[in-house]
């Protein structure tokens, strides 16, 4: 390819790379990747910002575990709610409370309704009863106890809405309505369904707040709805109807940019609250948990706190009991306590200090990526490697200053990384073009090597020449052999040409299949195969991959023998064995001939493996180091304790069973039978056994019934009367 051809391909992907974000930034297409990314840097904004002082103008009464230790179990009766609303206010000045939490049910912890029944029941005509009753009604009524001490102070409830049309409780007046004068047509976040307060409670309060955050696609909580809509009213959350009470902010208008579909702000009194094109804002964070005061409602109770900690502090009562499961996933923790991300909104709203991200910034975002691109499209395919990245680097550090001062100076969070994914994106892309082109000489190197080595040698070779080791090293690796069965016979009665001819094919098919599962092939000994598994490429899961390797070449033998049956050839049946176990593996050899290859032990084992494939009557058999390293991903069945030929110590055997066996209806069954038939063979409960192994041998995918059937016999009627020891030994390799 010319140098031209190469400078206009590289432009062509400049220009795809830009489309691409520049669509994603419109939101014409989502790229998940910049949405992630973008929430990360954001959180890294937060982090870095974070305040090491505590903001004591919002106090947290905490219903802590040392408060249900002492008063039992939530919900509380409310007239111990009513207590402590009296004793925030009345002995600790408090400015304005805001409850995190709904009061749905009514409360007869003091036993009135019970009362109430009986007096117009069975006590109907007892007016002594009737007298008492109505005297002690109202002490007794802890709903209008409650309510009383709502409507004495200056307190905000809590509700939620949810996606269901099921409604419970009383809303309280909406914010806005659709039916406002000068209320452009626009869209908010829009519920269903709600569940709220006790209409006594909801009258009697001051206010009342959502406490629904908007929860991102990562789990995190970053943002709240100002403006919920339900049956065409605008509802603000907790956090806003606290801070509207505590600065007797009662006026309330949105902010409309010229033209614009939606507002991009909430006015109320003198604070401006940015929203986003959800109505949302983003929650100012401080720090970790803790970034407020707490105080233990017990200590309340018992008049145990300072004045001066609470006296004109706007309070919230909430939990961080992990039994109450007020707990959320944040940028400022994973356990986040949820009345404190209302603080940390308030705390915002008071500094007039939230973060935002304008509607403009789409727009400005926009024609940042199209200047980046036209610099890129002119100074890009002209660049070296080095050159490259420095262009990336004087593009990146100006724009991540920016941001930064955008952040620390106005509290706005550009989307930053839209640009940086494209300046990173095509900045190594022309690396690994440039790195393409100046190397293609030793790749086609590589090709021409890779058809006597391993084309993994090869790329390792190619990728880090000095790190190669070719001398001998101990490893673990994963042995297969293959075998064809019968193959004497068929040498004896093809002619050597066609015999050759088939082979090959064979041997493609294997190497194939071996190469797709990462294997090393060895060697070709006349019609097996040995190949390895871990080097010279390490591969954790090699155990894995060799069986893998095996049962598809199961499955491609299939395939392999309907076309020799097209061509009026025999078809071919392959024997599989595979052992786990430590080997030597290098280049090894003499001065003329060398070779890459594996011996020891394990190798040998796994040798003697595939010899016994055919008198078991399975296709595959594994050693039980093997079997170990594949936990419960392969389906075994165990088949033997076996002696090989030259080895004293037994070994157990598994068939890994491929998945046409595994996918017949009853194979659950025939693998527990299975399993109870080698359990009695195993102990030479000969009766069992035999039971058992009949009654599998009628299964169409049990091919094991007749070698074990055969060896009970010869075992149960040894005349030599051999102590049958669980171990049998292999009479040929």
């Amino acid at each position: 390819m010319t140098q031209n051809k190469r400078r206009l391909l590289e432009r062509f992907i400049l220009l795809l790379c830009g489309a691409l974000v520049m669509a994603h930034v419109c939101k014409l297409i989502q790229l998940p990747l910049i949405d992630s990314f973008d929430r990360w840097i954001y959180d890294q904004r937060l982090q870095f910002s974070f305040s090491n002082k505590p903001d004591l103008r919002i106090v947290i009464v905490d219903i802590d575990e040392a408060s249900l230790e002492q008063e039992g179990h939530w919900p509380w009766p409310r007239r111990r709610l009513a207590q402590l609303i009296n004793t925030l206010f009345d002995t600790y000045h408090a400015k304005t409370l805001g409850m995190d939490m709904v009061f749905a049910e009514s409360d007869d912890s003091s036993g009135l309704h019970s009362l109430q029944q009986l007096a117009h029941g069975s006590l109907s005509q007892d007016i002594a009863f009737q007298r008492n009753l109505a005297s002690l009604a109202p002490s007794l009524n802890d709903d209008q106890l409650f309510a009383n001490a709502l409507a004495r102070h200056d307190v905000v409830l809590g509700y939620y809405f949810t996606g269901t049309t099921r409604r419970h409780g009383l809303l309280p007046a909406p914010l806005f309505q659709d039916t406002q004068a000068n209320m452009p047509s626009w869209s908010s976040n829009v519920a269903q369904g709600y569940g709220a307060n006790l209409p006594l409670l909801q009258m009697a309060a001051a206010g009342a707040g959502h406490f629904n955050p908007l929860v991102d696609a990562d789990g995190q909580t970053r943002r709240v709805s100002l403006l919920t809509q339900y049956s065409g009213g605008y509802y603000p959350p907790l956090s806003f109807v606290v801070f509207q009470h505590a600065t007797a902010s009662k006026q309330s208008q949105l902010i409309w940019p010229a033209d614009a579909p939606q507002p991009e702000a909430l006015q109320t009194g003198s604070y401006t609250l940015p929203m986003d094109e959800q109505t949302a804002v983003l929650i100012p964070y401080r720090g970790p948990a803790g970034s407020f005061p707490y105080v233990s409602a017990a200590d309340i109770l018992n008049r145990k706190i300072k004045i001066s900690q609470l006296a004109n502090k706007i309070i919230l009562l909430g939990s961080t009991s992990p039994g109450l499961q007020d707990l959320r996933a944040t940028p400022a923790g994973q356990l986040y306590p949820g009345v404190e991300i209302h603080a940390n909104l308030i705390a915002g709203m008071l500094d007039n200090a939230l973060p935002q991200q304008p509607q403009w910034v789409a727009g400005a975002n926009l024609i940042l990526l199209l200047a980046l691109l036209l610099l890129c499209l002119y100074l890009l395919p002209s660049c070296s490697l080095l050159q490259s990245a420095l262009l990336a680097a004087t593009l990146l550090l100006p724009l991540l200053a920016a941001d930064s001062m955008l952040w620390l100076k106005l509290h706005i969070a550009w989307p930053s990384a839209a640009p940086i994914v494209f300046i990173t994106l095509v900045s190594s892309w022309h690396a690994g073009y440039g790195y393409f082109t100046e190397y293609r000489s030793k790749r086609q190197l590589g090709k021409l090597f890779g058809k006597y080595i391993p084309p993994a040698l090869v790329e390792k070779m190619q990728d880090d020449p000095k790190s190669y080791k070719m001398h001998g090293q101990n490893k673990e690796l994963s042995v297969m052999f293959t075998d064809i069965r019968g193959f004497t016979s068929l040498a004896e009665h093809m002619p050597a040409e066609e015999l050759g001819r088939l082979l090959n094919r064979l041997m493609d098919l294997q190497t194939k299949v071996i190469n797709q599962h990462l294997g090393t092939i060895d060697k070709f000994i006349g019609d097996a195969v040995m190949a390895f598994w871990n080097a010279p490429l390490d591969d954790p899961a090699h155990a894995r991959h060799a069986i893998d390797a095996a049962l598809e070449l199961q499955e491609a033998m299939k395939h392999f023998n309907q076309q020799n049956t097209l061509q009026g050839l025999p078809e071919l049946q392959i024997g599989i064995g595979i052992n786990t176990g430590p080997a030597v593996v290098g280049d090894m050899g003499s001065s003329l001939r060398r070779a890459y290859t594996a011996i020891g032990d394990s190798v040998n084992l796994a040798a003697r493996l595939e010899g016994q494939t055919k008198n078991y009557n399975v296709p595959i058999l594994i050693g039980e180091t093997t079997a170990s390293r594949l936990a419960d991903e392969i389906d075994l069945l165990e088949l033997d304790r076996l002696r090989v030929k030259g080895k004293q110590k037994p070994t157990r055997v598994f068939w890994p069973v491929d998945q046409t066996t595994r996918q017949c209806k009853n194979w659950r069954k025939i693998k527990e039978k299975h399993q109870k038939a080698i359990d009695a063979y195993y102990k030479a409960d000969w009766k069992q056994a035999i039971l058992l192994f009949e009654e599998l041998d009628n299964e169409k995918y049990y091919p094991l019934a007749k070698h074990y059937l055969s060896h009970i016999h010869t075992l149960s009627t040894d005349t030599k009367n051999t102590k049958w020891n669980g171990i049998t030994d292999a009479m040929q390799k």
